[in-house]
């Protein structure tokens, strides 16, 4: 009951306010120091009726004959569905007990009592269809766009990994880092105070973009760095370069720096927003990790699938392009451009960067780089290294 609470009210804190689900549960963390079984349950049952949304709509539709029209209703029974159809090893009388005592504490005990005689009878149907948006919890939009990319089967495989957890990785950058080491990732068991928390395919394109820089810069910002990671790999690979880094928001600032001071990483922090930051000096690389609809990272972005909408998605375009506007203003000559997202859209990726090349006068230096979601625990992401066209 304790955890199934908390992932009850980190859930109705994001259909209410908008507040993400980790940072919901990471204030329960803080508040009732649960153990970390509870806190990973917790985790579990909100990440995943948050992920499986629509999947547990559409049961709801096949054995419910009138749908709840509340939303603590709802929340309560997509939770309950989600033990019963994803959580196989959690007993159902548990679930219904657990279940029975949320709603009457939440709801009434009319709906209480509908719960109950549900888990009693319930027995596992086929979803009955064979829409992928319904069987793997994507928004149609979504969907429509890999269809259109990638063609049926590639988008299955996407939409399969996104619903699937990555290893726990990171990148060794305490005492025992030595630079020639480069970026190894490491699959840990738990987290570990030598390493960064980053999955392998930030540092695979990284190491891509690095492989292409022929100069060493001397001057580096990254304009939208936080949570970090890619700081760091900054810092480790051009470890004698001035790097300033910067983000918008006073309390990724914190964070970012509570990262960065970790391992002994200590550039110059700057709280701007990227599009209008300011300089008097002039930068040699400048690191654009652009924000994005979060498509290559859904698995641990639950949210982020249902934020990606034509209107979110071209609010997004505008934003990477003015970012891209004001990094070409702070380019040093023959500067470099490392412009990176987690999406696997083409229209954040691909033809994103074809209409910026046209509109700044850039061109891509080589290739660009694209990694989908795989069953090999790789997440998606993009990146490609731009520069000003000859005589610009």
């Amino acid at each position: 009951m304790y955890s199934r609470k908390a992932a009850f009210f980190a859930l109705l804190n994001w259909h209410e306010k908008g507040i993400f689900l980790w940072d919901s549960l990471e204030r329960w963390k803080e508040r009732e120091n649960p153990k970390k079984s509870d806190l990973d349950f917790a985790y579990e049952l909100a990440c995943g009726s948050m992920r499986m949304q629509r999947t547990l709509d559409h049961i709801v539709n096949m054995v419910c004959k009138k749908k709840p029209a509340k939303l603590k209703e709802r929340i309560i029974l997509r939770l309950t569905l989600y033990q019963c159809y994803f959580l196989p090893n959690i007993p159902l009388y548990a679930v219904a007990n657990s279940s029975v005592q949320l709603a009457k504490e939440q709801c009434h005990s009319s709906f209480a009592s509908f719960l109950n005689a549900l888990v009693r009878k319930f027995q596992k149907r086929p979803l009955e269809t064979d829409d992928l948006g319904i069987v793997h919890s994507f928004p149609d939009l979504f969907v429509k766009l890999l269809l259109e990319q990638y063609g049926r089967e590639k988008t299955i495989s996407i939409l399969e990994s996104s619903n699937r957890p990555a290893p726990l990785m990171g990148c060794l950058y305490g005492p025992d880092f030595q630079p020639s080491d480069g970026l190894n990732v490491h699959l840990l068991d738990e987290p570990h105070p030598h390493f960064y928390i980053q999955n392998k395919t930030q540092p695979k394109l990284f190491s891509k973009l690095a492989s292409g820089l022929h100069t060493t810069p001397k001057r580096i910002l990254d304009m939208c760095a936080a949570p970090g990671g890619k700081a760091l790999m900054l810092h480790h690979t051009y470890s004698g370069a001035q790097l300033v880094v910067n983000d918008y928001a006073a309390h990724k600032i914190e964070r970012l720096t509570e990262n960065l001071q970790r391992f002994s990483c200590k550039p110059l922090i700057l709280c701007q927003k990227g599009e209008e930051l300011q300089s008097d000096q002039p930068f040699d690389l400048i690191l654009v990790d652009a924000p994005c609809s979060n498509s290559g990272v859904l698995y641990k972005c639950p949210e982020a699938r249902w934020r990606i909408t034509e209107e979110a998605l071209s609010l997004l375009a505008d934003t990477q392009r003015a970012l891209i506007a004001n990094a070409v203003r702070l380019l040093a000559p023959n500067g470099k451009i490392w412009f990176m997202t987690c999406s696997i859209l083409a229209q954040e990726n691909e033809r994103q960067i074809e209409a910026l090349c046209k509109e700044f006068h850039l061109q891509i230096d080589g290739s660009t780089y694209l990694q989908l979601p795989d069953t090999e625990g790789y997440e998606g992401g993009f990146a490609c290294q731009l520069s000003l066209q000859p005589g610009k």
